[in-house]
């Protein structure tokens, strides 16, 4: 089956909460999910994004812990004209420049509101229950449906 969606995790798991979107793909690659590959891109997403023209999926997921002034564990899809984009510790902006080459590929960014990002941290409980429900999420198909970060606040 031809890979459809490629999902990128991004994060350090070695700062707590930072580490949702690795833990996102740590939780989809115990299914089989054909349609779907999910990469751990840990701190650099720069570093994989070549796979998008390689495997030409029909949508390029990017899972992130996301400071957006929400709840912890809150779970959002952003646009990528929002401003939130250009805060640091969100989604860094250089590497987004870079998928401007990709401009046929539907991206899509979604956000979990981390509680705790210290050096050794754990997942948080909120974050934990966020990481869970994003996979579920995504193997259902269900993404689309995730509340969008208004472009204001």
């Amino acid at each position: 089956m031809k890979t459809t969606v490629l999902l990128f995790g991004v994060g350090n798991i070695l700062r707590g909460d930072d580490g949702a979107g690795p833990a996102v793909v740590e939780m989809l690659r115990r299914e089989s999910l054909g349609w779907l590959r999910a990469v751990d891109c840990g701190q650099n997403p720069e570093n994989w994004l070549s796979l998008i023209g390689r495997e030409h999926p029909e949508e390029v997921l990017f899972v992130d812990a996301a400071t957006m002034g929400l709840d912890a564990g809150s779970i959002r899809r952003i646009s990528p004209e929002a401003p939130t984009l250009r805060d640091p510790g969100l989604i860094d902006l250089p590497w987004m420049l870079l998928l401007a080459s990709y401009a046929t590929t539907k991206i899509t960014f979604i956000g979990i509101e981390p509680r705790q990002c210290g050096l050794g941290a754990p997942l948080s409980a909120e974050v934990t229950l966020a990481v869970a429900e994003t996979a579920r999420s995504i193997a259902d198909r269900r993404w689309p449906e995730i509340p969008l970060l208004p472009l204001t606040r």
